[in-house]
């Protein structure tokens, strides 16, 4: 889904993409594969000590399962 959505929002004219950390780099890759190379694409991430904090925020999250 992200890939697809990469795409719309290039074809839409977006001049970056900032994925969750959660992508990590094999997913960041991905997308950029999906685009082409074409946009800049980034992933944000966070100290390891804070994954406690992060897992009671977002306890949904995949990092979760």
């Amino acid at each position: 889904e992200a890939c697809t959505a990469a795409k719309q929002l290039l074809d839409k004219g977006v001049g970056c993409i900032e994925l969750c950390g959660a992508f990590g780099p094999d997913g960041a890759r991905q997308v950029i594969e999906a685009t082409g190379g074409r946009i800049p694409v980034g992933y944000v991430t966070h100290f390891p000590e804070q994954d406690p904090l992060f897992r009671a925020a977002f306890p949904d999250a995949p990092h979760n399962l």
